[in-house]
């Protein structure tokens, strides 16, 4: 029940049994190596002479023909291209060389050279708020709907998604990459988008023993730090009395550290006369002061900026040992590969201390003042009414230290046998069991300006955005007794800055699957079957999530004057960082913009216990109408103190999930050959597939902090210190007894779910170069782990005015509950699979050993199409049976949806050119997606802030293209590369801004030369980046899809050096 995957094929190892009939305008030299480590391409290039072990239906049996050396981009290219012509569906291929000719610093980024494959570079989708370390996903044809398997079978990462986390897996361990667009019968289902399949070397598939070695070091020009990065391989076969046994082994350690800064705005908010009244609609304020009457204009509150450092650290192993009987009828491979990851970074964040959601009160209401040297509140517009530049005022500032790790593990162990029963007969069994686990922990403590300082702004160029800190107006008298103006360095003030809050999460995932498939295999000969096979597969998969909210919790409020902690009096948790002249390549802020700024120190965000104990001593305990701590000193860190008893961990119990699935699969599968004037050779199938799936979880029914924590404390004659003159109106009718804090059990077992996958593949040969592929079959994507989580979290809604709108300066505050939200996170246990019908059609020319011309016209129609919903939507407290309406966002089957496209792929060597001109070569390719949907909208409420129709699929950029030159000797090989995609909607409801996020046209361009002193020891040079590119994101406004400007980064610009050697 495995993709087939020739190098498990006893026929492969053995040179004494004949090869059957292959179409004969291909030469099966060029296959050659086709699953290399790529730690040791250079060093197996250099030694060995290999068979093809990838791409390969499992019926046909290949043997060494003739010795092929394997080196460089050429010959790399040459078994690519051999692998995809006689795949049995829409196939392509990495080869090693490419993964480690090419400047890419994982399998992920790897992949983008693919055709058809685009790459997130965002730390992940659902937090466009920070710049990846590396491409965090790969995406196929637009979608992110991919099966992800290690040879053939299916794996996957504790912490989420429904695969394998690729950034977590060392490109060093991997021999070749295979990405299969379209499907046959005996692939394990779930990629609707596609499968991705990580193929690794075995010990048979080179001849005898090989040792090697590699030795980088790399270096980010702003984070100014050379990382390490080392690997090497062992691999040996030896012929007993009990047959031949093979063992291998390859190992790597990665450093990879990198900065990322950046500028940009808060929620651009319509300012008009709609916003004025009791029912002006959410998000839209009154009309700016100064502006023409009538007019609509949109700006934002508040500006921020930000630089984040990742330090990534990989380490891998894969190993295995194989046994072949000495009549070549058995093969037994044992295989083991362990990844480790820790990805840990740190991030100083200064942006609007309030919160920026869907309410426009003051905190998101901001005056514009008028732009230095120009008159009239419209200089800062454009025509289309949006804001480009000035200075905004009324925005109170948060300085946040935050720091946030991940580590994780996967294990992956199979057994596979091999028998060859008869001479036409084989059995298969596959034994595969996968352990992995990921844990999180992300802790932020924030500072806060005391008063609101003016900042500046200008994105009229978006190319050029810069953003200001210009501090307080300020006036004084000098010798004379003439006023001067001035600015107070509000943000460098250790009497402005208040210790104010803090917050942490934390998650712990873990997943066990154990798998089994057992296969058979009846060749014909002299027939136009040749052969049919089949099998069955047997999964059970166990995993337990358990994940704690961003628990934030106040430490001195900055609205109890009594209550506040200055960092002049408490210095010891505060620290000084500057964002240097160099920040954002010089450009980010404005020449009168303050650069230093008073943050919390690193080393209390990291050791959230030792902070407590400490902050325990000052932390007041008062009236606070947004938070009450009721401990004793403040109790900061609810879920760091329950980790912190003995025997308990940091997790209530309304925090665990647990997900358990059973899958039962069969499938046959007839392999046709057809001799005629045009050869004709293909396979059809069906697939029958049966999903068993149980979720639990807890429902939560939060009892509401600060103003209704309970009728006693609070009512209509309550007066807090500090809050004389608030408004603190009695609670909703039943508010305390709905949200009674109460949590329960919630058990899910959704209906089994079903289904036939029909399939169908056939390829015909118009000539020896020039063929046609017709791919035609059902797929589904099961959805991820952290989608079918059963939760519900239901809390108030209240909306808090700190300060007075007409008098900034003032204490007045008002608390109003606006209604109940209710939340199932993006979890539905009820989900149904996605379904869709996958249409290939492609014709492709091989007019040279490394010259190719294909066009690949596809269509892709979904049904049970995922994305977030939003409803109103009654909810019950199953602890008293009280009904309330509210405002339910979560993960819904929403409708259908439909991709079309072409790929264009050219690659070629110009061999025929004279002397120098010979050396060089070209790859291109181009990607063209259209989609469409139509989506129930009864489950997206368009009525609630940010929420539009009418959004692209998340991931699909309608265009992508890579343009590769490279020149090649015997000696020396070169690389330029070239990756660029067009805009493409990166979620469609932003967990911060809760608008859809967009990320802007990106290309990059990479360098690579690779020189080899003898045949033994190469050195090369890797440049990433070269052009420096900035990357912008953008939210949707409007239905009409207007998008207006929300962050602006930049990163390092890499130099990696290399050093390989083989014995």
């Amino acid at each position: 029940m495995m993709s087939s995957k020739p190098n498990y094929s006893i026929r492969n190892r053995s040179k004494k049994r004949g090869a059957k009939r292959l179409p004969s305008a291909f030469k099966y030299s060029v296959l050659a190596a086709a699953v290399i480590n790529a730690t040791a391409a250079s060093v197996y290039a250099q030694d060995e002479n290999l068979a093809e072990t990838a791409g390969v239906s499992e019926s046909a049996e290949v043997v060494r023909s003739e010795e092929v050396v394997v080196f460089g981009i050429r010959q790399s290219l040459e078994n690519a291209q051999g692998v995809k012509r006689e795949a049995s569906t829409v196939v392509d291929v990495i080869k090693a060389a490419d993964i480690t000719a090419l400047p890419d610093k994982s399998v992920v980024d790897a992949l983008k050279r693919m055709p058809g494959v685009q790459v997130e570079i965002f730390a992940a989708s659902g937090d466009p708020d920070h710049f990846g370390a590396e491409g965090s996903s790969a995406l196929v044809r637009g979608l992110n709907r991919t099966l992800t398997q290690f040879n053939g079978r299916s794996t996957f990462s504790a912490g989420g998604g429904a695969g394998l986390n690729l950034s977590n897996i060392p490109a060093e361990l991997v021999g070749a990459i295979e990405v299969s667009k379209n499907q046959t019968a005996e692939m394990i289902e779930g990629g609707i988008a596609g499968t991705i399949d990580l193929i690794t070397r075995k010990p048979f598939d080179s001849d005898g023993q090989v040792i090697g070695g590699t030795l980088k070091g790399s270096y980010g020009d702003m984070i100014d730090e050379w990382r390490p990065e080392f690997s090497g391989v062992y691999s040996n076969r030896w012929d007993t009395g009990s047959g031949e046994w093979g063992f291998q082994i390859t190992g790597s350690y990665t450093e990879f550290s990198q900065r990322s800064e950046g500028v940009g705005v808060f929620n651009f908010y319509e300012r008009s006369a709609r916003g004025v009244g009791d029912n002006a609609p959410e998000g839209v304020g009154e009309p700016l002061p100064g502006a023409p009457e009538g007019a609509t204009l949109w700006m934002p509150p508040s500006i921020q900026a930000r630089f984040k450092d990742d330090l990534r650290e990989r380490s891998g192993v894969a190993s295995s040992l194989q046994w072949g009987s000495a009549d070549d009828n058995i093969l037994a491979t044992f295989e083991f590969i362990r990844s480790d990851s820790t990805l840990e970074w740190h991030e100083r964040l200064l942006e609007n201390q309030d919160s920026e959601g869907s309410a426009l009160d003051n905190r998101n209401v901001s005056d514009l003042l008028e732009v230095p040297g120009v008159s009239g509140v419209n200089e800062s517009f454009g025509s289309d009414g949006f804001f480009q530049r000035g200075e905004l005022s009324g925005a109170g500032y948060v300085a946040a230290t935050r720091w946030r790790e991940e580590v994780s593990y996967v294990n992956d162990a199979s057994f596979n046998l091999e028998v060859n029963v008869t001479e036409q007969l084989t059995f298969t069994g596959d034994l595969h069991y996968v352990d992995s686990n990921s844990k999180i922990s992300d802790h932020t403590i924030h500072n806060v300006t005391l008063n609101r300082p003016d900042v500046w702004a200008d994105i009229s160029d978006t190319d050029n955005p810069q953003v200001g800190f210009l501090g307080s107006p300020t006036e004084t008298l000098d010798s004379d007794g003439r006023p001067i103006s001035g600015r107070d360095r509000d943000y460098a003030n250790a009497l402005n800055t208040n210790l104010r809050s803090a917050m942490d999460h934390q998650s712990d995932s873990t997943g066990e699957s154990l798998a089994f498939a057992a296969d058979l295999e009846y060749s014909f000969n002299e027939s136009w079957i040749s052969s049919i096979k089949g099998g069955v597969r047997f999964s059970d998969v166990d995993r337990d999530h358990k994940e704690t909210d961003f628990d934030w919790g106040v430490i001195a409020p900055e609205w109890i004057p009594d209550d506040v902690r200055l960092a002049n009096d408490y210095p010891q948790f505060h620290e000084e960082v500057s964002f240097g002249s160099d920040f954002h390549r010089g450009n980010g802020l404005s020449p009168d913009s303050i650069r230093t700024f008073i943050f919390p120190s690193l080393r209390w965000v990291k050791d959230l216990i030792g902070f407590e104990d400490q902050i325990r001593t000052i932390t007041p305990v008062s009236g606070d109408p947004t938070f009450i701590t009721e401990v004793e000193g403040g109790d900061i860190f609810q879920t760091q103190l329950r980790g912190n008893d003995d025997g308990n961990d940091a997790f209530e119990n309304n925090e665990r999930y647990g997900i358990t699935e059973e899958r039962q699969t069969a499938y046959v599968m007839l392999n046709f050959d057809i001799d005629s004037a045009l050869p004709i050779r293909g396979n059809v199938g069906l697939r029958y597939v049966n999903i068993d799936i149980t979720s639990s979880g807890f429902s939560i029914f939060q009892q509401p902090s600060g103003t209704f924590l309970s009728a006693e404390r609070y009512d209509e004659n309550t007066v807090v210190t500090g809050f004389e003159d608030a408004d603190f109106p009695n609670s909703a009718e039943g508010l305390l007894s709905f949200l009674n804090g109460q949590s329960g059990v919630l058990d899910a077992e959704p209906e089994p779910y079903s289904e036939v996958l029909p399939s169908f593949n056939m390829t015909v040969s118009l000539s020896d170069d020039f063929l046609m592929r017709l791919g035609a079959s059902k797929a589904i994507f099961i959805p991820d782990v952290s989608s079918l989580r059963n939760r519900l979290s239901v809390n108030a809604n209240v909306e808090t005015q700190l300060v007075d709108p007409d008098d900034p300066a003032s204490n007045f505050a008002s608390v109003n509950f606006a209604g109940y939200d209710a939340s199932s996170g993006d979890n539905n246990p009820f989900l149904q699979p996605e379904e869709a019908i996958n249409l290939d059609i492609s014709f492709e020319w091989y007019f040279t050993d490394v010259g190719s011309l294909t066009a690949v016209f596809f269509d892709k129609s979904l049904e049970n199409l995922i994305r977030s919903t939003v409803v109103r939507q009654e909810v019950t407290n199953p602890s008293n049976g009280e009904t309330r309406l509210t405002t339910l966002t979560g993960l819904g089957n929403v409708g259908e949806a439909s991709i079309t496209g072409f790929e264009l792929a050219y690659q070629q060597t110009f061999d025929q050119l004279p002397s120098f001109w010979s050396g060089f070569g070209v790859q291109a390719n181009y990607t063209y997606l259209d989609s469409s949907e139509e989506v129930d909208e009864s489950l997206i409420d368009t009525s609630v802030f940010g929420t539009f129709t009418d959004l692209p699929l998340e991931g699909l950029s309608e265009s992508s293209y890579n343009l590769i030159a490279f020149y090649e000797t015997e000696r020396f090989n070169t690389r330029l590369a070239y990756n660029w995609r067009s805009e493409y909607l990166v979620n469609d409801r932003d967990v911060i801004s809760a608008r859809p996020v967009y990320n802007a046209d990106r290309g990059e361009l990479d360098f690579s030369f690779l020189y080899s002193f003898t045949d033994s020891v190469r050195a090369g040079i890797d440049i990433n980046n070269l052009l420096d590119v900035q990357t912008e994101t953008r939210l949707q406004v409007d239905q009409q899809g207007t998008l207006s400007p929300r962050n602006f980064f930049v990163s390092d610009r890499r130099l990696t050096l290399r050093l390989t050697g083989s014995f």
